[in-house]
């Protein structure tokens, strides 16, 4: 190339990586074998989570079209799952090292919202009631009569390259585009097996705050000898800091086991 085409060439984003070498395949103990069914179809999903200022490619997955959308939710990888769960007691805030990895979600496709169905009241539920307590005009959104976990893929009206609007988490934004639905004919694996997870983003983690080269696995709490509250460091700088006074909290960051 020319040096010219440097200015219509990006460099690399961390998106464009994989850090898987070889397709992944669901846990088999916990996917139920589905029926085979010659009119199956096989549908690629791409995976976007929202950011403060665009939207990241997080993962790609290979779904067939007897799968649920439930189970697009849940082969998602988010680090929004990886979150511990907090626990108030008698005014102590403690940390509780179980993941609690669905805590509600809600699907919009083509204007109907789809609800995980695990409360009587679920996220679909709750993003209607918010919608009609603003003031400003919206879309008309109705909810699905069944919830994600009962509603297939192909009963969907999916359309190629629509982002489709996921929630959950609380206020954890993605999207899911299908890039292609083709006949499923011959296939090599189980049906069991699927989704598979085709591409998976690396995380871009923290680094420490005194080295800067060693991603961070502590956040330290109160601690007047380093420079802000919380500061996250790595193993190495936070043993070389010494023993802390009293009332400095040491919380582990989270190591981003769901889906990874």
């Amino acid at each position: 190339l020319c040096s010219e085409a440097s200015l219509f060439v990006r460099p690399p984003k961390n998106s464009d990586q994989n850090a898987l070498d070889k397709r992944k395949p669901s846990d088999s103990n916990d996917s139920p074998s589905l029926p085979d069914d010659t009119s199956c179809a096989l549908i690629t999903v791409t995976i976007y989570t929202k950011g403060s200022s665009t939207t990241m490619r997080t993962s790609q997955h290979a779904f067939l079209s007897s799968q649920t959308l439930g189970d697009i939710i849940e082969a998602m990888p988010c680090a929004s799952n990886d979150l511990p769960k907090e626990i108030v007691s008698h005014s102590q805030v403690a940390n509780q090292l179980a993941v609690n990895a669905s805590s509600g979600s809600v699907v919009c496709i083509e204007d109907v919202l789809y609800g995980d169905g695990m409360s009587e009241t679920d996220y679909a539920d709750k993003m209607l009631q918010c919608l009609a307590a603003r003031s400003t005009q919206h879309r008309a959104l109705t909810k699905a009569p069944e919830s994600m976990h009962d509603t297939s893929l192909s009963s969907l009206p999916l359309r190629i390259n629509e982002p489709y609007w996921i929630l959950h988490q609380g206020n954890c934004e993605h999207f899911f585009v299908v890039d292609q639905i083709r006949h499923a004919s011959n296939l090599s694996d189980p049906s069991s097996r699927y989704p598979f997870t085709l591409q998976l983003t690396p995380i871009s983690l923290d680094l420490c705050r005194a080295c800067y080269r060693i991603p961070a696995i502590w956040s330290i709490v109160r601690d007047l000898r380093l420079g802000e509250s919380p500061c996250i460091l790595c193993g190495s700088c936070w043993e070389n800091m010494g023993e802390p006074d009293d009332g400095v909290v040491v919380v582990p960051l989270p190591k981003y086991e769901l889906g990874w």
